[in-house]
């Protein structure tokens, strides 16, 4: 009765641990894919409008949510099982050079040698993953561009054409994910290779009676072996695990180049408020590129007093958009500078400026929410 009792209090004493650790795991991959995905909005909401000018939108969305979702794998599911591994090796390892370190350093041999396949194929399956990632943000862009234009799409008879760029698309995103497969498949067997080797020469040794290795008894001898033969399968598995951590950390390159973008167009380190607008807006000597080779804007000299009235009339792209862009600060000139009662508009605080703007944009521009929402969006607080 009391093995009985005592094996089924250590049988849930065993489950809640596992609960505990499987919660305790699960709560920290959740609570810091939710942190990551808040910094990559954070961050992308405050950059300027030139770093999405050059970006699809939906290949944006893929690094918020598809390369968070593949650290989060990686957090949630291989760093429990890796730290395990890594326990039992350097357990079995000590209990082996207990044994007998003389056989013990032929036995871990293997892992030197077993470290420089590993190594290069964690190379290879971390490049194919970011490009698998890279691909994948791709086909997220596509798929945003035609969906949101599927009227001109099905107007001019398109379908056809964009399922042949889709699947052309899909066949560079099969293809890449077929080599990262190759090389993470082709990983195992020369491991399993290396570890056979290595046994195989560990028992040549064992039964050479070379005087170096001292003696050892029949009962040691199959411990010793015994042992070694639970250190391999977790080198094993530590080495399917690494691959599974390239492919995650492949992901993770895409994404903090975006936390560590720096915004294009920010406040200066001595910017101050600007006050309420009261003689005029000049635009003085201004000119823009978004390429080097193409002026949109070339030496722009305006004054606009306060209480004018001004309509900038001209064939689409002439720049009339782009003199508002950069009134908001959205972009600042490439040469001359925009004022505001004579203060260079890169001498005040971004707030102050937009919040005397309004704008109406020539787009339909509504977020998913109410109207009332929609309506008071710059001014929460209106009545």
């Amino acid at each position: 009765f009391q093995l009985a009792a005592l094996g089924l209090a250590a049988t849930a004493v065993k489950g809640l641990a596992r609960y505990g650790a499987d919660y305790l795991v699960g709560w920290v991959g959740q609570r810091l894919v939710a942190d990551l995905r808040l910094a990559l909005f954070r961050r992308l909401s405050g950059l300027s409008l030139r770093y999405f000018h050059d970006r699809q939108t939906g290949e944006l969305l893929s690094r918020v949510i598809a390369d968070v979702g593949a650290l989060q794998n990686l957090l949630t599911r291989l760093i429990g099982p890796a730290v395990s591994s890594v326990i039992q090796v350097v357990a079995i390892s000590g209990f082996i050079l207990w044994l007998n370190w003389k056989l013990a350093v032929v036995a871990l041999v293997v892992f030197p040698v077993a470290y420089w396949p590993i190594r290069a194929h964690g190379r290879m399956l971390r490049a194919l993953s970011r490009r698998v990632q890279e691909l994948a943000g791709d086909l997220a862009a596509h798929l945003q561009e035609i969906l949101s234009q599927m009227k001109l799409v099905q107007a001019y008879r398109g379908e056809e054409r964009e399922v042949r760029r889709w699947d052309a698309k899909l066949r560079d995103q099969l293809g890449v994910a077929m080599r990262a497969l190759r090389v993470q498949s082709r990983s195992s067997p020369i491991m399993e290779t290396i570890g056979a080797a290595g046994f195989a020469g560990l028992v040549l040794f064992a039964v050479s009676d070379l005087p170096w290795f001292g003696v050892m008894t029949g009962g040691a001898l199959v411990t010793f072996f015994g042992a070694v033969l639970r250190l391999y399968p977790n080198i094993k598995h530590l080495n399917g695990l690494w691959n599974n951590i390239q492919t995650g950390l492949g992901a993770a390159e895409r994404i903090f180049p975006v936390l560590d973008e720096v915004p294009e167009v920010r406040d200066a380190p001595d910017a101050a408020p600007l006050a309420p607008f009261r003689e005029a807006l000049r635009f003085e000597g201004v000119s823009f590129r978004f390429r080097p080779d193409t002026a949109v804007l070339d030496g722009v000299t305006l004054a606009i007093p306060r209480g004018s009235r001004l309509a900038f009339v001209g064939p689409s792209g002439a720049g009339k958009t782009t003199l508002m862009d950069l009134l908001l600060r959205f972009y600042d000139p490439t040469a001359g500078r925009v004022t505001v009662d004579g203060r260079d508009l890169r001498q005040v605080t971004l707030a102050s400026l937009r919040g005397q703007v309004a704008l109406v944009s020539q787009e339909v521009l509504l977020i998913n929410a109410s109207a009332r929402d929609n309506l008071i969006y710059a001014r929460p607080e209106a009545g």
